[in-house]
């Protein structure tokens, strides 16, 4: 059962405390990497200064100058009688020649070297965790350095990467002390030894030895204390955390995410899917629709068609029946009309026939 305590982070998941193991690895990694390129950078700044003073000194050009140089300024008090002045000026204007052509660059060189030592770990530190969010040996381990967020900050505004400001001190506190205090008790005891005790000497490597503790305890206090979040000084002083990205509950988490969002677009597309399908079938009814009304209009107009043409039969059929009806009426009226004028004409014989009474 882990009981490591579980910090909180922007995303909205809790990680346990790193392991003491993991933080070794992490910070054996990182400290490799940094003085490699410390010892990559000195060896550079190095051979070049041992480049530098070979060709000056083998240089006869060199030499040369030097020596006019010191002859024009010890020839006018040599004219002027003045052996003894002329050869200190001589001397002096030799040494100030190779000092500044041989010494200054080479003070330059140690200067860079002994700033390397001093901050290009800082640097290393300070540029992984604000560029990054992380360093390789950090990243190696499967470690994080993290700032716990203040419960009022929104989500979306909370750093993934330590701010300049807390990663610069994290980065000065801690191993840092560690090499400074070497840097100043190791000088101050060699010069002691070399050169006697001195009150400036003491305090110097007291100051330094005291480094040296402090950077050199710290970090085994934290580690194997009782403090179940294992937080060293430069931790409280940056208010920082160091973390288990616990890579296999990482991966769980990620294949989760990945098979939700896999189910998500698999939903959205059988939904487009059946949309298109709702689509085509409506598309379908109404086509169906528009073809059944077609037909149906089609047979309302045929059926209205053979009506009209049914009344125009019957209105020609009642046209016949009454023409028909007229001839006949007339030529009952005709037949009528010449049996009145038979009738009348056989009346009017008979009254005119010889045997009636009527004169001659």
């Amino acid at each position: 059962m882990d009981e490591r305590p579980r910090i909180a982070l922007a995303q909205g998941e809790a990680l346990p405390v790193a392991r003491t193991g993991k933080r070794l690895l992490a910070f054996t990694v990182d400290q490799l990497i940094a003085w490699t390129l410390v010892v990559a950078l000195g060896a550079a700044v190095s051979g070049a200064l041992v480049a530098y003073v070979q060709s000056q000194v083998s240089d006869p050009v060199f030499w040369q100058d030097i020596l006019r140089h010191a002859f024009s300024s010890a020839w006018p008090r040599l004219v002027a009688g003045h052996a003894e002045a002329a050869g200190e000026a001589a001397l002096d204007t030799a040494v100030q020649d190779l000092v500044d052509k041989l010494l200054v660059p080479v003070l330059a060189g140690v200067a860079v070297i002994v700033l390397a030592v001093a901050f290009l770990p800082v640097v290393y530190q300070w540029a992984g965790l604000n560029w990054f969010g992380t360093t390789p040996g950090r990243l190696l381990a499967g470690v994080k350095v993290v700032r716990p967020p203040h419960p009022h900050d929104l989500p979306d505004r909370r750093p993934r990467r330590l701010p300049a400001r807390h990663a610069l001190v994290r980065s000065l506190i801690g191993p840092p002390l560690l090499v400074l205090g070497l840097l100043l008790a190791i000088p101050a005891g060699i010069g002691m030894a070399a050169l006697g005790v001195t009150i400036t000497g003491v305090l110097v490597l007291a100051l330094g030895a005291l480094l040296v503790c402090v950077g050199a305890w710290d970090p085994i206090h934290a580690l194997t204390g009782p403090d179940p979040t294992r937080r060293t000084l430069h931790d409280r002083a940056s208010g920082t955390l160091v973390v288990d990205l616990c890579r296999a509950e990482a991966a769980r988490r990620l294949a989760g995410t990945a098979g939700a969002q896999m189910k998500g677009l698999a939903g959205g597309a059988v939904g487009q899917a059946g949309s298109r399908l709702a689509g085509l079938g409506a598309q379908a009814r109404d086509s169906q629709a528009v073809q059944s009304a077609g037909a149906r209009l089609a047979q309302a107009r045929d059926s209205s068609a053979a009506q009209a043409a049914a009344s125009r039969l019957a209105q020609a059929r009642d046209s016949n029946a009454a023409q028909a009806a007229a001839a006949r009426l007339a030529q009952a009226r005709q037949s009528d009309a010449a049996r009145r004028l038979g009738s009348r004409l056989r009346q009017a014989k008979n009254r005119l026939s010889p045997g009636d009474d009527a004169p001659r």
